[in-house]
């Protein structure tokens, strides 16, 4: 039985998390789509990412650069994914990702503030739709499984989660023109 100093503790990794992979989702999702010309294989690359991002987290050093990290991931899910599908029109060299990671990794300072904000913003979320985030996010519920456990079809909790998602980044620059006024 896990003591109570260790629950806080993951909770609080938890929400690191979250608060990281939402800080850099908007970052995370154009690399992907600068690459991957079909949304719903965007979409897939980065749950596939946001799921490799949480099963690694315990190597993440906090105060690292986690969007050069995600970046990273999400560029292996690409490379792959772009194996995969031999035959896709659009095909970027090596040189060409690495040179399109590294540009994004350095949007990394614009980010320092949106982390905090994210956690301001997450805290604006109703119930059921913070509950869907941790499912997802925290408890690494793929969007089949999660459809599945609470009744909704596939394409709506897409919809559902791209609407958080849209929420959270008004959020967070709403919060940050605020702050900077």
């Amino acid at each position: 039985m896990e003591s109570m100093g260790q629950e806080s503790s993951k909770d609080s990794r938890h929400t690191e998390y979250i608060r990281l992979l939402m800080a850099n989702h908007h970052l995370i999702l154009t690399y992907i789509l600068m690459l991957v010309p079909s949304v719903p294989d965007a979409e897939d690359i980065l749950q596939d990412t946001a799921a490799v991002l949480w099963e690694k987290f315990d190597q993440y050093e906090p105060g690292t650069d986690f969007a050069s990290w995600a970046v990273t991931i999400a560029r292996y899910k690409i490379m792959h994914l772009q194996r995969e599908k031999s035959n896709t029109r659009i095909k970027f060299s090596s040189s060409t990702i690495d040179t399109i990671s590294e540009h994004l990794s350095s949007k990394k300072e614009q980010n320092e503030l949106s982390y905090e904000l994210l956690h301001k913003c997450l805290n604006r979320l109703n119930d059921k739709d913070r509950k869907l985030i941790t499912m997802r996010y925290q408890l690494n519920i793929s969007i089949k499984e999660l459809a599945k456990r609470i009744d909704r079809p596939v394409q709506g909790l897409y919809s559902t989660l791209t609407r958080i998602h849209t929420f959270l980044i008004a959020c967070v620059q709403r919060s940050k023109q605020e702050e900077l006024s």
